[in-house]
């Protein structure tokens, strides 16, 4: 339903722009014929005023009197006539407007061009002005004015073109007496050009038009057609591709759940919650434990470990499976049960087998590793190392009043109402990345006492943002261990899970997130 309602959009879209640039283009081809069409005219005007401008400016010019040109029975001035007896001349003397009439008359015998000079006040009659000129006499009030329009009947299509004619200094010799004075608007002067020609054009433009538009609507619905077909086709197999990876990647959730310990087994040591929410289907953050039964005379002793592998989804799936593997044969195999010595061991596990020392490859993980101990006094031994991670120890304020406890420099305490929270930091460098050949890490013993927590985290939980960027923070999240320590772990769990909720709202999950809370 979706795929066909955006098929129907992207068609209608389609024809919609079509129809849009075709009704353009043929407004803009009118347009210009018009443009065209009053340039034209306009430079015809201009040069017969320039014309008459020339005449005028020299009080009009004598010729000879012949067949076609006679006195002029209405020009009114001295010496309209004169004669020359040397050379048996006679001559009349040529206004402004007898000389546009005259040019009038050779351009409409040679080009069909019409010149029309009109007045409002003519001197002569059959300069009077016609009922469209005489509307247009009416609408200008500046030299700049013009009128032109279309005129079609049975037999003809003209362009008519129409500017006025406003009272200049060389004007006033035949019209002063009329009463004109310089500036009054006096008449103006029409040219009339056959339309034949720029509308065989434009209806050839227009032709093309039609052409071009209809072939792209053909073109473009065709190909619209033939790419839903297309895309309905690739996204069957696109859509068979990704149920293919996501069965993949939903097996692979399943085998990754199959490697991390399980709750019911850590359940028969230790009080604890997981809070383990990978941001893809898989995960590049995973949880250990492991227990090692009483051998040897050897105390028991339990490992917590909480890992954050380079990436997240499948490329940091595939490396929490080696960590986990390398960490469960370097203390049920190899028996090495001290923090410090597990994370360097776990070093030289990853950077073999990356092959780090002789190709490019950085990945690697932050480990937050903890042994635990119980003593027969009732209290805990814990031995922290970390690669980069800190531990959040929570220590009863009860327990802290005899606890004999030694923080190191680098600690942070955070003193709540019912519990002294205390970040203690690891190494900083991680397992594994840049090519040392061998790194070492401390252990920093702890002695607790029952009703202290400790919390291992990635970093995934302190990084994710809000709708403001803005990460979670560090203290938020030792405010938040101060305010809950003391409550049951499940609880303790549904009240971070919630407010990482509250925290992220809408915005997409950063990284992958672990938190686990033992409880002595």
């Amino acid at each position: 339903m979706k795929k066909q309602l955006f098929f129907n959009l992207v068609l209608f879209s389609w024809v919609l722009i079509l129809i849009v640039s075709y009704i353009w283009n043929i407004k803009t081809t009118e347009k210009n014929t018009l443009k065209i069409i009053t340039k034209q005219s306009a430079a015809f005007f201009e040069e017969i005023e320039t014309t008459r401008l020339w005449n005028a400016n020299h009080g009009g010019v004598y010729v000879p009197i012949d067949e076609n040109t006679q006195p002029n029975p209405y020009l009114e001035v001295p010496n309209r006539d004169i004669y020359i007896d040397s050379l048996g001349l006679a001559l009349t003397k040529v206004n402004p407007a007898f000389m546009t009439r005259q040019i009038a008359e050779l351009a409409r015998t040679n080009s069909q061009i019409q010149y029309h000079i009109t007045s409002r006040k003519p001197i002569r009659p059959a300069n009077k002005a016609r009922k469209w000129e005489e509307e247009a006499l009416r609408s200008f009030k500046k030299e700049s004015d013009y009128s032109l329009y279309l005129y079609e009947d049975d037999t003809s299509s003209v362009y008519r073109y129409m500017a006025p004619l406003f009272v200049k200094k060389g004007c006033l010799q035949c019209h002063a007496k009329q009463g004109y004075h310089l500036g009054d608007l006096r008449g103006g002067i029409s040219v009339s050009t056959p339309a034949k020609t720029f509308l065989e054009a434009e209806s050839l433009q227009k032709r093309n038009i039609n052409l071009f538009h209809f072939v792209s609507l053909f073109v473009g619905v065709i190909s619209l057609f033939l790419f839903r077909r297309y895309s309905r086709k690739q996204y069957s197999i696109v859509l068979r591709k990704n149920e293919q990876i996501q069965a993949s990647i939903n097996y692979a959730s399943t085998i990754q759940a199959v490697v991390l310990p399980r709750k019911k087994i850590i359940d028969q040591f230790f009080d604890s919650f997981i809070l383990f929410k990978p941001k893809d289907v898989v995960s590049g953050d995973f949880y250990w434990f492991k227990h090692l039964e009483n051998k040897n005379s050897e105390a028991e002793t339990s490992f917590f470990a909480a890992v954050d592998c380079t990436g997240h989804g499948i490329p940091g799936a595939f490396m929490s499976m080696i960590g986990i593997q390398l960490l469960n044969k370097i203390v049920s195999e190899n028996r090495i049960t001290s923090p410090a010595d597990i994370l360097a061991k776990l070093n030289r596990g990853i950077r073999w087998a990356l092959k780090q020392d002789a190709t490019q490859n950085r990945d690697g993980m932050d480990v937050c590793l903890c042994r635990l101990e119980k003593q027969a006094d009732g209290t805990t031994k814990l031995t922290f190392s970390g690669a980069k991670l800190p531990l959040f120890l929570a220590i009863a304020k009860k327990n802290a009043e005899i606890s004999k406890n030694t923080y190191p420099e680098t600690a942070h305490i955070f003193e709540g109402k019912q519990s002294l929270i205390t970040r203690v930091m690891g190494n900083r460098y991680s397992i594994g990345g840049r090519k040392i050949q061998e790194k070492s890490f401390d252990n920093q013993e702890f002695t607790l006492s029952k009703g202290d927590t400790i919390y291992l985290a990635t970093d995934g939980f302190i990084d994710q943002n809000n709708a403001d960027r803005k990460r979670f923070g560090t203290q938020k999240l030792i405010e938040i261990f101060a305010q809950i320590s003391v409550k049951p772990l499940a609880e303790q769990k549904q009240i971070l899970d919630t407010k990482l909720d509250a925290w992220q709202a809408d915005e997409k999950q950063r990284d992958d997130i672990t938190i686990v809370g033992v409880r002595i």
